[in-house]
């Protein structure tokens, strides 16, 4: 009698399993089943995070597409009946910026928009930033000496004035200070008003001098909310919002 012949056992492929329960699931598969409006929003958000974070994982955490940097969940976004949200994964990202957000509902943990009125890239960025910061502090909850004394002439800017970046250095005492403010202010803390600082037009102009036009978009508005008034060429009187200290 012939023995009979063992076939091994076949080796299975291990699944890969979101937090959602659901083997395989992705991102472009929770976009797939959205409507066209809200598929076009949030992949706009989509690649707004990852051009800012390229280095950034796309997943899917507590059932919504996210985004981890390092093993920590950095932001995420998603959809329901009548919004799309963006989660920074934070409430003190939130609270922190609640003067850039006053126009958007928010939670503690979400803020939501609609397809039609998307949040602006410029931001997006700025909260990813901020989030980035929070998850690593050491870069940037000690600046240095310099930048302190930069930090505080910009606080003290009053609401509806602003100040240029060389009038900010000449007060906290640097040489050749409008450069020093400028990179100083590309890493500027949360709840600093960044938006009163802008570049010299001349004696008695002022302009925002960044070249992004979202962001150029966020400073006006905000500085709009405040009471600064722009003339026809959309330059800054010095004479009626320059920040003049006693």
């Amino acid at each position: 009698m012939a023995s009979k012949r063992k076939h091994p056992t076949p080796t299975k492929r291990p699944v890969k399993v979101s937090r959602t329960g659901k083997p395989g699931a992705t991102i472009d598969a929770y976009l797939a089943r959205l409507g066209q409006d809200q598929r076009a929003a949030l992949s706009r958000l989509r690649a707004v995070i990852r051009k800012t974070v390229p280095g950034a994982q796309e997943c899917i955490s507590y059932a919504v597409p996210a985004f981890r940097i390092d093993g920590d969940v950095l932001v995420g976004f998603g959809a329901s009946a009548r919004h799309c949200s963006f989660f920074p994964m934070s409430g003190r990202t939130i609270a922190d910026h609640a003067d850039l957000l006053a126009d958007y509902a928010t939670s503690k943990g979400a803020i939501r928009f609609t397809p039609d009125a998307p949040l602006p890239d410029a931001l997006v960025r700025k909260l990813i930033h901020a989030r980035l910061a929070e998850l690593s502090p050491t870069t940037s909850s000690r600046p240095n000496p310099v930048a302190r004394e930069i930090y505080a002439v910009v606080r003290a800017i009053p609401r509806g004035k602003v100040a240029t970046y060389g009038q900010i250095g000449e007060l906290a005492g640097i040489a050749a200070g409008h450069r020093v403010v400028a990179s100083a202010m590309r890493t500027c803390p949360d709840g600093l008003p960044w938006y009163r600082v802008v570049g010299k037009k001349d004696a008695r102009r002022a302009q925002i001098s960044v070249q992004d036009p979202e962001h150029v978009a966020l400073q006006r508005k905000l500085l709009a909310r405040e009471g600064v008034k722009f003339d026809l060429g959309g330059y800054i009187p010095l004479k009626t919002a320059g920040w003049l200290p006693a």
